[in-house]
């Protein structure tokens, strides 16, 4: 018996280049676009007119310092609460 497999083709999908490079080089520009605004936002702006530059940085470090007050709080009273036996309910 013979087969003749010619007329079993497979389908397949006409790649073109061109659409791939377009879509790297949208890519990359968007790429650039996002570093360009982050690094402008974080590195290149002056601080806000409100704010001068030691003010700004003196507000950062009191809510710091309250926020590790906060933290420190915690823990304390997390460890009154790990070294003291719980009461049971007398009921």
């Amino acid at each position: 018996m013979n087969f003749n497999f010619l007329k079993f083709k497979i389908p397949r999908i006409k790649f073109h280049w061109n659409g791939l490079l377009w879509f790297l080089i949208l890519f990359l520009f968007i790429v650039l676009l996002f570093d360009a605004w982050i690094f402008w936002k974080f590195f290149l702006r002056k601080p806000e007119a409100s704010f001068g530059a030691q003010e700004g940085t003196t507000l950062q470090t009191q809510l710091l310092d309250k926020v590790l007050e906060r933290l420190k709080e915690k823990r304390l009273n997390f460890e009154n609460y790990k070294e003291n036996v719980p009461v049971e309910d007398p009921s």
